[in-house]
């Protein structure tokens, strides 16, 4: 006779036992949240919604090399971006060249598109050009 121990069936990982539990891990991963390290390379004009609300268009200098399958890439791309509200305002302020770390959402550019804008929901200075 097999001691009842090895019986037993392999518990399942914490995060699968409790579907409330799982629920949550599962929205966590299907998030829509983006970061990027770029420079500030255009902007229009400061301008408000009939809401009040404070909206700048820009476009977000991306360089880097990545590594893909054990190769390095070199990545170079341009980003359309939307600020609202007080990072908006604050974005105002800035020169053009300023680096940032940009955190924010992707969304279609207007309904219907299939093109992407980056709603950027925060972001920091990381370092303003010398001139």
């Amino acid at each position: 006779m097999i001691p009842r121990p090895l019986l037993r069936r392999p518990s399942r990982p914490t995060w699968l036992r409790a579907p409330e539990r799982r629920a949550r891990v599962l929205a966590e991963h299907e998030s829509l949240s983006v970061s990027i390290r770029a420079r500030l390379s255009g902007r229009e004009p400061l301008r408000f919604t009939p809401a009040g609300i404070a909206v700048i268009d820009a476009v977000l200098a991306h360089e880097s090399i990545q590594h893909e399958a054990g190769h390095e890439r070199q990545v170079e791309f341009e980003l359309a971006v939307r600020f609202a509200g007080d990072q908006a305002e604050h974005l105002d302020r800035l020169p053009l060249g300023a680096r940032i770390l940009a955190q924010g959402f992707l969304a279609p550019r207007r309904k219907g598109s299939r093109a992407l804008r980056l709603h950027v929901t925060r972001f920091v200075l990381l370092d303003a050009p010398s001139h």
